[in-house]
């Protein structure tokens, strides 16, 4: 896998340098001129120029960009050019830039170019020309535009790169979050094997967490809901760390832990950014109770409120897939039952979508078994989470690299391993709910026992199957 960049370097990259350029160059070259600029423009050393063959002379309207490729998502709509520039750093952007954002005033568009260091010329006339150049420039490279993460085909797209694309199937992520995402990265993969993923060890509610931290991209392949698994547990008992350390799987744990308190309607767009990778959700307190039990089946089926658009017409509505971790001192029943119209039950719908399962391990250091070595649990759930804060973001993607290359396999794999685990684990006597809640325990142990497998986590695949069985038996004890 290709060493991860720093910390510094990747808050201010947009786009990874897995996209390929090279792949890029070379269908451009074999198609003919790489891009026809509109009337007037010409590219230089020092920028972008437009001269109108008047007294005027040239006008320099932005610094050096070039234009790698026309994009469109699969029903030829939502154009856009992806565009590259070098900061006063030389720190290189890329950005899959709308086209739909050179309506209207272009403030936003001037925003995120200027705030990612691309010199733009000041002035009405400037602005103008640039609109001009952006909407009419031209290149015969064509890349596959999506507007949320996970997988497009066979490609895996994420706001800063694209995993497992060829020079047959380009695609880009070209979504809200292209310039401001939380799949930040730090380190290497043996960096976080070594300080994240084998302090683990020995500790079944954080090789649970992080291995919930990786089924998000098996959804799709075998065709499975979505669905979290919430620890419950009073303060200060180790949840904020498993929280961090799954999210370091994919991200910068300050940054990719979200909490709960949010609307409905919020929760829609955070899903749709976390879709086929890992959701983090802190505090469940803090939802609103009276929207618990609906965000419990929003999260888990993966679909959006219907709305009307400005005509009338029904719009389309957000779709993602995701898994996620949620935390809190109580859980979805007792949250539900605080909405004002008097003590009850969620049903019972809600709770398989949400498994709610106590966060205390029962061996007198709160969420943790073992402290592999450090003094207290205190110390340990620091050493976790100063270490989960320095390297970050490298398993996720090296997970996904992995399936890619084998797609079919992995697919096998997991059916394969959900289904011994089901069989093994529910006895016939068991009801649909317990089943079904049984599924999602053995996606978290299949992802697992395949992360161990690919090398991206330090620990055996009988860890993640043994600490995912534990979790479902004391489910099934404290549902009744």
């Amino acid at each position: 896998m290709t060493e991860a960049t720093s910390a510094t370097a990747r808050d201010f990259e947009d786009v990874g340098s897995e996209f390929g350029d090279d792949a890029i160059r070379e269908a451009v070259n074999a198609a003919g001129p790489k891009t026809v600029y509109p009337r007037g423009f010409t590219s230089r050393p020092d920028g972008i120029y437009y001269d109108d063959g008047g007294e005027a002379g040239s006008m320099r309207i932005a610094g050096p960009l070039e234009v790698l490729a026309q994009t469109r998502n699969g029903m030829n709509s939502s154009w856009g050019v992806l565009l590259k520039w070098s900061d006063d750093d030389g720190i290189e952007h890329r950005w899959a830039m709308p086209l739909m954002l050179l309506a209207a005033d272009c403030a936003e568009l001037r925003s995120a170019l200027l705030d990612r260091g691309l010199y733009l010329a000041p002035g009405v006339k400037a602005r103008q020309r640039l609109v001009e150049f952006l909407g009419g420039v031209k290149i015969d490279a064509r890349v596959r535009a999506v507007d949320r993460v996970g997988w497009c085909d066979d490609a895996f797209a994420l706001p800063d790169r694209t995993i497992g694309e060829t020079v047959a199937q380009r695609v880009i992520y070209q979504g809200p979050a292209a310039l401001d995402h939380p799949y930040l990265q730090s380190g290497t993969l043996d960096d976080w094997k070594r300080k994240v993923g084998t302090l683990a060890g020995g500790n079944g509610r954080l090789i649970v967490a992080i291995s919930a931290a990786l089924v998000g991209p098996l959804l799709s392949l075998v065709d499975d809901e979505g669905g979290g698994l919430h620890y419950r547990g009073p303060s200060s008992i180790g949840k904020s760390t498993a929280l961090d350390a799954a999210a370091s799987v994919w991200g910068k744990p300050s940054e990719y832990v979200r909490p709960w308190r949010a609307t409905a309607n919020g929760l829609e767009g955070v899903a749709v950014l976390h879709s086929e990778t890992f959701l983090a959700l802190d505090e469940l307190a803090q939802l609103d109770p009276r929207e618990a039990g609906c965000v419990a089946y929003m999260l888990a089926n993966g679909q959006g409120k219907a709305r009307a658009g400005r005509t009338g017409a029904a719009r389309q509505s957000s779709r993602w897939k995701v898994f996620f971790l949620s935390s809190g001192e109580i859980g979805l029943a007792e949250l539900a039952g605080r909405d004002g119209r008097g003590a009850r039950r969620s049903a019972a719908g809600q709770e398989v979508r949400i498994l709610d399962v106590e966060a205390d391990a029962g061996a007198e250091f709160g969420l943790f078994e073992t402290l592999n070595g450090f003094p207290s649990a205190d110390a340990f759930a620091r050493a976790i989470k100063d270490n989960a804060s320095r390297v970050y973001g490298t398993a996720g993607p090296a997970f996904v690299e992995m399936i890619a290359e084998r797609r079919d396999k992995t697919r096998a794999y997991i059916r394969q391993s959900v289904n011994d685990f089901v069989g093994k684990n529910c006895a016939a006597a068991f009801d649909g709910q317990v089943t079904r809640a049984a599924r999602k325990f053995a996606l978290i142990a299949a992802a697992g026992e395949l992360a161990s497998l690919y090398g991206v986590v330090p620990w055996t695949a009988e860890a993640a199957s043994a600490a995912a069985t534990t979790l479902l038996t004391q489910w099934i004890s404290g549902r009744g």
